[in-house]
């Protein structure tokens, strides 16, 4: 399973990785998203998307 981070303000995502990290075949990415482009590339095989600040858009989404 791999879930995207698309944006997040701290250092590092070792707190999603501490509360996630139990879950068996579960992949972590720090997508660094700064453009829909950016999450189009990194989310599209993704099985599930963290997002905190950036605007998912319906082209995204598509």
């Amino acid at each position: 399973m791999k879930v995207v981070i698309t944006d997040q303000t701290f250092p590092d995502i070792r707190e999603e990785q501490k509360v996630l990290g139990c879950i068996p075949g579960l992949t972590l990415i720090d997508g660094e998203c700064t453009c829909p482009e950016d999450i189009v590339h990194t989310c599209a095989d993704a099985d599930a998307v963290l997002n905190r600040y950036n605007y998912i858009t319906e082209e995204v989404l598509d």
